[in-house]
């Protein structure tokens, strides 16, 4: 029969494992996993690092009860629910910050879909670029994905081209050929949506990635960059919109099928386009790539319909 004793160094040596584990996933989630919503600056960062420290030392204060020579139930009792109660809460405010991301998200989709939908030459395009680069997120090898917060990427794909507002629509729907006047325009949209994000200053962390989608691998590109001087989230949104401005539908131009596209990003890997990130995206099989554009479609019917609810299962 296991005594007091044994049975308050069993309970110990739980909450010093639970501990551990939640001092491992808060300096991860607070302090390394640098999102867009729960970007530390200023006085935000002394809270975190109070209870850092607060963590730390009920870990030690577990270890050292557990190491002392006499350990009564009523030491390690109250430790080890102290350790579960922490637990729950850190899981609860996780799951809080990732409600409100889910929420922020898709407030934005739909703000960004309903302009979209006022435009034929749009329509969808930003949804659909999030969904394609996310895809190619998931098919990128894991030293690739560990570089790139997957959910900054998600924001920034959506953004790219919300500099485009600030260009006029009888530019972006011209049919004719473009005169060097408008076609600088069209060039200077990633500037402009970093302009029009900087008073947002949590999107500091993307906006080089926006600012380099139309950059070049072969260093010909709006600022001459070149290959791993690009940022690796602009080089997956660059193929996304590739392809996706080549196969959805638009007023000035015939559409292109999947395979047309596809022999497109071929000819464009290793001069415009990275080859390595064409090469993954070509072997995704095309039936996940057509999901992603019936959930566009999905959508911008509603938009189109004036239907802008939040649905339950979009804030999880």
């Amino acid at each position: 029969m296991i005594g007091a004793w044994e049975f308050s160094e069993y309970m110990l040596v739980v909450s010093i494992i639970l501990l551990t584990m939640n001092i491992g996933m808060y300096i991860y989630r607070v302090f390394i996993c640098k999102e867009v919503l729960l970007k530390n600056v200023g006085r935000r960062f002394l809270p975190s690092l109070l209870v850092f420290a607060a963590l730390l030392a009920l870990l030690v204060l577990n270890i050292k009860a557990c190491t002392a020579e006499s350990l009564s139930l009523w030491l390690g009792f109250p430790l080890f629910v102290g350790s579960l109660l922490v637990t729950f809460l850190l899981y609860w405010s996780f799951g809080q910050q990732r409600t409100l991301e889910r929420r922020a998200m898709t407030v934005l989709e739909t703000i960004l879909g309903v302009i979209e939908a006022g435009d034929p030459n749009l329509e969808g395009h930003s949804l659909h670029v999030r969904n394609l680069t996310l895809l190619l997120y998931d098919y990128l090898p894991l030293t690739q994905r560990l570089k790139i917060n997957v959910h900054n990427l998600e924001y920034a794909a959506l953004l790219l081209d919300v500099g485009k507002l600030g260009v006029p629509r009888s530019i972006i729907n011209k049919s004719g050929k473009l005169q060097p006047e408008e076609w600088d325009l069209i060039r200077r949209h990633p500037e402009l949506a970093v302009k029009i994000l900087q008073p947002i200053t949590a999107f500091d962390m993307i906006s080089n990635w926006i600012k380099y989608h139309h950059e070049r691998v072969d260093g010909t590109g709006y600022y001459h960059l070149r290959n791993d001087q690009i940022p690796l989230a602009s080089r997956l949104i660059a193929v996304a919109d590739t392809y996706s401005a080549m196969t959805m539908e638009r007023s000035y131009r015939a559409t292109m099928t999947h395979e047309e596209a596809v022999a497109e990003l071929r000819r464009a890997a290793g001069s415009q386009l990275d080859a390595e990130i064409v090469r993954i995206f070509v072997h995704i099989p095309y039936n996940k790539i057509e999901e992603s554009l019936n959930e566009v479609r999905t959508a911008m019917r509603r938009y189109e319909d004036g239907d802008f609810r939040i649905r339950a299962g979009d804030s999880k």
